[in-house]
């Protein structure tokens, strides 16, 4: 079971992905606090030049905390545009579509499975 921190920034539609992936990823812990956390994930926005700054500024930071033994991923609309820079400058941070994501996690940590969890289904639909 992985531990995961998340970070979302942006529109409802980056809200949404961070959603989606909260109930994809359920069966592992999410935290508070990125020092807790085995897997840092971060759903980035670059509407405008200055938050696109902001993004790489917080890239940064959270790749600074996995430098031993956590996994950063960029998810978002940064993703894109930043591709280069952030590869260039953060080669081990992993830039993924939202939907990739859960299958990643799954692939490096074994979530829990609990046989008392009723099941709540939770559903997010995305309008454009």
């Amino acid at each position: 079971m992985a531990k995961i921190y998340v970070e979302t920034y942006g529109c409802a539609l980056n809200q949404s992905e961070t959603e989606y992936l909260k109930n994809a990823l359920q069966d592992h812990q999410f935290v508070l606090r990125p020092e807790n956390a085995d897997i840092l994930l971060i759903n980035t926005c670059v509407v405008i030049e200055s938050t696109e700054k902001r993004m790489f500024r917080r890239i940064k930071a959270l790749y600074e905390l996995c430098q031993t033994d956590k996994e950063l991923i960029v998810t978002g609309c940064a993703r894109k545009p930043l591709h280069v820079a952030i590869s260039s400058n953060f080669p081990n941070a992993r830039l993924m579509n939202y939907d990739q994501v859960p299958r990643y996690v799954t692939s490096l940590y074994r979530p829990e499975t609990n046989v008392t969890k009723e099941n709540n289904v939770k559903a997010t639909v995305k309008i454009a």
